[in-house]
């Protein structure tokens, strides 16, 4: 059997069902060895968290094997393990658990802190479970070879040879469909997005889980497995909420490995994504004005992390849109962390996280006192919108907009086109659709008129001089004569005053369309 084969067969495999049962976590007896009470520490998870079973597991970063049989007598579809700080063999701990035939997605391996004491402790493995409660049905993965090889005795079990990688997946009814939107497969530089059907599917062999395609979608269509937003806002209000939180560091899944001989990890509270290129500048400003004294982020070498690098848009428009005392407070890199960075004061008012944008990052910044910020910027989630006099508003613009930000509003005697700088997300699709080419998006965002719908062109109707019924603005009615005055030359004479009923039975328009009797014989 080849190695596709292989790999093939783990990706069939059936997955159980998630109505079987809730949550267990699962702890490493090691734990206590580490500095911490596991009593007080099932004590206060179960204050918590009353309704999920916790299991200490003899050695279990030592023997991985000891997962499954501890997962199958508590009858737990969803697990959160709590393992030293030491490294473990996560890809050996993930095919065990899968081999006990528990999808190896509704698995969050978390390294527990022990220098901190038994409330932080529970506050990480709480956060987690939080996030994995809210984990969809049914997500999709890549099998892929192990990282860093394996064994011939690996490649016969077969299932710690091979892992499970998280793939983007598409739903189908937020999407607003092929036909009006392309961005997703535009930004996937792997050609893994199908644009065949009524919307975007994605094929799971060929994606390399960068997450461009989760930025790009204007509608929050598009997610990574394992990480939507309302995941990680579960995640990061839990890790938020104690009286004075750590700061807060977002890792890449390829990078978490090197933070485990990091001494001041347990002085954070870290936030695993597959890639850092799905968090957008909101969800690291959320982060300050949930109470996060600091955010860090820490990069894979890979292209999936290179917005969060430094002297990467992502982190640059982040620091750019903080006064000077805040953006300090963001950083980025392979170094470590610094040490302690817990703040020293109560947090702020209590802030309702949102990370879903454009709204995240607006809100945030009125959060952290910043009302008044006007700035261009390719990265920002939001946009800017502004249309030249040629316009004649047709409302092709607005029938493309996908979030509503864009809208033609018909009065009784006036043609308006409003913009809501709070909905638009700078997709541009809008500029696409503009018949005219007088339309111009730009990435960015205005404080100050964020909440007002804007008039960008206002326009008059008339009215038809017999009967009364509205005409289209004017401004469209001499485009469209413009554009036909080479094939259609009589409309150069015809009133343009008159609605189309009492144009065809006007006696100015028989006489100059329809031909004399004469001229109609054959």
């Amino acid at each position: 059997m080849s190695l596709a084969d292989l790999l093939d067969a783990v990706a069939s495999e059936p997955e159980q069902d998630r109505a079987a049962g809730g949550t267990v976590i699962l702890l490493c007896s090691d734990l206590a060895g580490a500095g911490l009470d596991l009593g007080d520490l099932d004590n206060a998870l179960g204050d918590r968290l009353p309704e999920v079973a916790v299991v200490v597991v003899e050695h279990l970063c030592e023997r991985p094997a000891a997962a499954a049989p501890a997962l199958r007598a508590a009858g737990a579809a969803r697990a959160v393990i709590g393992v030293c700080r030491r490294r473990v063999p996560e890809a050996e701990l993930r095919g065990r658990i899968r081999s006990a035939r528990s999808s190896s997605c509704d698995v969050d391996i978390v390294r527990v802190p022990t220098t901190r004491g038994v409330v932080p402790a529970a506050t990480v493995l709480a956060a987690a479970a939080a996030r994995l409660a809210l984990m969809p049905s049914g997500e999709p993965s890549r099998a892929v070879p192990t990282a860093g090889g394996f064994s011939r005795a690996a490649l016969l079990r077969l299932a710690p040879a091979v892992s499970l990688r998280p793939v983007a997946a598409v739903d189908a009814e937020r999407c607003v469909g092929i036909s009006r939107c392309d961005l997703c497969a535009e930004a996937c530089p792997a050609g893994a997005i199908s644009l065949r059907g009524g919307t975007a599917t994605v094929l799971a062999a060929a994606c390399e889980t960068c997450g461009r395609c989760v930025t790009a979608c204007p509608v929050g269509a598009v997610h990574i497995a394992g990480a939507t937003p309302a995941q990680i806002r579960a995640q990061l209000a839990t890790l938020l909420a104690e009286p004075l939180p750590p700061g807060v560091l977002f890792a890449c899944t390829g990078a978490i490995a090197s933070l485990d001989a990091e001494p001041a990890l347990d002085d954070w509270a870290v936030v695993e994504l597959p890639a850092l290129a799905v968090a957008t500048p909101g969800w690291v400003l959320q982060a300050l004005a949930g109470g996060a004294p600091r955010v860090h982020l820490r990069p894979c070498p890979g292209a999936c992390c290179s917005p969060w690098r430094e002297g990467g848009a992502s982190l640059e428009l982040c620091r750019a849109m903080l006064p000077a005392a805040l953006a300090g407070r963001v950083t980025s890199g392979e170094d470590a962390p610094l040490r302690r960075p817990l703040a020293e004061t109560s947090p702020p008012a209590a802030h309702a996280l949102e990370l879903s944008e454009p709204h995240a990052t607006a809100l945030a910044l009125r959060s952290l006192g910043v009302d008044d910020l006007v700035l261009e910027h390719p990265a920002a989630p939001l946009g800017l919108v502004d249309v030249a006099s040629a316009c004649t508003a047709c409302g092709a613009c607005a029938v493309a907009c996908p979030t509503g930000a864009l809208e033609l509003s018909e009065r009784e005697d006036t043609i308006a086109l409003l913009h809501d700088p709070g909905l638009c997300t700078g997709c541009g699709l809008c500029a696409r659709a503009c018949p005219e080419r007088v339309l111009r998006v730009m990435r960015g965002l205005d404080l100050r008129r964020l909440g007002e719908r804007l008039e960008l062109v206002t326009t008059r109707r008339r009215r038809c001089r017999r009967c009364g019924t509205l005409l289209p603005p004017q401004a469209a009615v001499d485009r469209n004569r413009s554009l036909l005055a080479g094939t259609w030359p009589l409309l150069a004479g015809l009133p343009d005053d008159l609605c189309p009923f009492c144009a065809r039975t006007g006696d100015t328009i028989a006489s100059a369309v329809v031909p004399a009797p004469d001229e109609r014989r054959i």
